[in-house]
């Protein structure tokens, strides 16, 4: 049982990790946001709001939804 709920874990980690460097690539490379001036730094920003308990893949859909709209952005970022 503790070997099915590590795998989880360790599953769920994964796939915040690729949904953050997902997230970073559009918000450091498609919009160019002065607020994120590395991928390392956004995808630091994102795992520690995942560990948090932040919906991450909700939140990246969200921006991808916003279009580089600055406003759209901070308000999926309030969400």
């Amino acid at each position: 049982m503790r070997h099915a709920a590590l795998l989880l874990v360790v599953s769920c980690a994964a796939e915040a990790d690729r949904t953050c460097e997902d997230l970073c690539a559009i918000l450091v490379n498609t919009c160019h946001y002065e607020a994120f001036p590395t991928i390392e730094s956004c995808e630091q920003g994102c795992q520690y709001d995942a560990e948090q308990g932040e919906d991450i893949a909700a939140q990246k859909a969200c921006i991808e939804a916003a279009g580089c709209d600055t406003f759209a952005v901070v308000e999926c970022e309030h969400e």
